[in-house]
């Protein structure tokens, strides 16, 4: 790949991501947005979390010493996001 088709994939791509980011505005335009795509809006982003979390720790084993690194940050950060949810919920 020479240089005029990178950066014509490179265009491509951020035309995709610019009508990708746009597309809620397009399609609600000044209306209120729906219930459930706010709720969504709210739960997604610490769900996809968890899940990142979880499957970093999945081949974890507690036999090794470095792993247990892994294991108390992981659950230092999981009880900082859930006292944060619990407070900003609490507003």
């Amino acid at each position: 790949m020479n240089q005029t088709e990178a950066f014509v994939l490179i265009v491509i791509c951020a035309c995709i991501v610019f009508f990708e980011r746009s597309l809620p505005w397009l399609a609600f335009g000044k209306k209120e947005m729906p219930k459930i795509v706010k709720r969504l809006s709210d739960l997604l982003p610490a769900s996809l979390m968890v899940i990142l979390v979880v499957y970093s720790l999945k081949s974890v084993t507690t036999s090794d010493f470095h792993a247990s690194f892994a294991l108390i940050s992981a659950s230092t950060v999981s009880i900082f996001s859930f006292s944060a949810i619990i407070l900003i919920s609490r507003l």
